[in-house]
């Protein structure tokens, strides 16, 4: 399990990326876990409460539209006998970019848990996801903070186009940091320390 230094908190956190050309709010008493080998750090809920999800940041390659990359990417997450499509809904991001949710349900763990993706059009033709690993508890208690705070995403003010050549991710090639959305329990990062 990948060990994630101390959580910074404050309340909200304005999260800005230069790298990525956008902006969003992390919810009041969530946290930024800083890693130096991930471009883009990992945002998680409250640190007290282990039902609190953790979000990874990745961008995305691929052909089509933003619909039809999201529509891919969860297509290859449901040849898992134990995930089911639970919900797929659009919403608008702050500044009105449409964007995408699928939440998924895994039913393999000795306790469900919902794995989420959110697909956003960034900068330029920049597509980002933001996959979500929840119990099913903090899916209940967080589901309203995590649509809040990607209503929120906007790109920065003169945000640049050019996507950082280590980024090859493609609907068939999830990073494992997301938890394992192919059907074993999620590697969470432990709370405190722990």
């Amino acid at each position: 399990m990948m060990a994630l230094p101390a959580l910074a908190l404050a309340a909200p956190i304005p999260y800005d990326s230069p790298v990525g050309g956008f902006a969003f709010q992390v919810p009041d008493g969530w946290g930024i876990a800083r890693d130096t080998r991930e471009i883009y750090p990992i945002v998680m809920g409250p640190k007290d409460d282990d039902r609190a999800p953790y979000v990874v940041i990745t961008e995305m390659k691929g052909q089509g539209d933003l619909l039809a990359l999201g529509d891919a990417t969860v297509k290859e997450s449901l040849k898992d006998p134990y995930i089911s499509l639970s919900v797929r809904d659009s919403f608008h991001t702050a500044d009105q970019r449409l964007a995408f949710k699928y939440v998924l349900l895994t039913t393999e763990a000795s306790q469900p848990y919902r794995q989420l993706f959110y697909f956003v059009d960034g900068p330029g033709a920049r597509r980002f996801v933001f996959m979500v690993t929840v119990s099913e508890a903090g899916w209940k208690r967080y589901g309203q903070d995590l649509d809040n705070m990607m209503k929120s995403f906007h790109q920065r003010p003169g945000a640049a186009t050019v996507t950082p050549p280590s980024l090859t991710l493609t609907p068939g090639n999830l990073p494992t940091s997301a938890g394992n959305v192919t059907g074993a329990t999620p590697q969470l990062p432990r709370r405190g320390g722990k």
